[in-house]
């Protein structure tokens, strides 16, 4: 089952801070047609986040699937990156670029198993208590909307393998067979579904 949450590592608790603009963190996925480079995909993926927190963030990670039906292979056929990643801004202006790396082995510094990909600071200043975030992929996998009906679907927050919290998920992700995301109700299969 795809599970579709992102972790965040925490840098050092720092003084002070903005204002809140979300809890802990949340974040959209959208899609849209990928009108710049045709061959990383037919559509561009973005994620847009939002955190706030009592400590400055180190990385993110999109946990995408616990294993039990999709192999790190399967996904990483279906996720394309392009040279852009991602950025985030802080509460004060900081902007950071990323840089991405899979995670076929799950996140052992908070005892989360599966397969995650793991957004790292590459540039720019150090993230603080709160911002924004803009995050990328491409696939030619057709968007279908996440599902929230089978929990934990969000973002989780950590600090040295401990204290994390969820955040809410929403929005499409690419339609890959081997189920990280449910098929839209009205294929064949679900229709045969209700009659066993």
């Amino acid at each position: 089952m795809i599970i579709l949450l992102l972790m965040l590592g925490l840098a050092l608790a720092m003084p002070g801070g903005a204002a809140a603009q979300c809890d802990c963190v949340s974040g959209n996925i959208g899609a849209a047609p990928n009108t710049g480079d045709p061959a990383l995909g037919t559509w561009k993926y973005t994620i847009d986040l939002c955190w706030s927190s009592a400590r400055g963030l180190s990385h993110w990670d999109l946990w995408i699937e616990d294993l039990t039906n999709c192999t790190c292979t399967d996904l990483q056929s279906a996720i394309v990156f392009g040279s852009e990643i991602g950025t985030t801004t802080s509460e004060d202006g900081c902007v950071t670029h990323y840089s991405r790396e899979w995670r076929c082995s799950g996140e052992p510094s908070i005892d989360v198993p599966g397969i995650l990909i793991k957004f790292e600071p590459a540039s720019g200043c150090e993230p603080g208590h709160s911002g924004t975030g803009v995050f990328y992929f491409y696939s030619n996998l057709t968007p279908t909307p996440i599902s929230t009906e089978n929990p934990p679907y969000g973002f989780v927050i950590n600090k040295n393998g401990n204290g994390f919290c969820n955040g809410s998920l929403s929005g499409v992700f690419p339609g890959i067979p081997c189920d990280p995301v449910p098929m839209q109700d009205g294929s064949w299969g679900a229709v045969k579904a209700n009659y066993r």
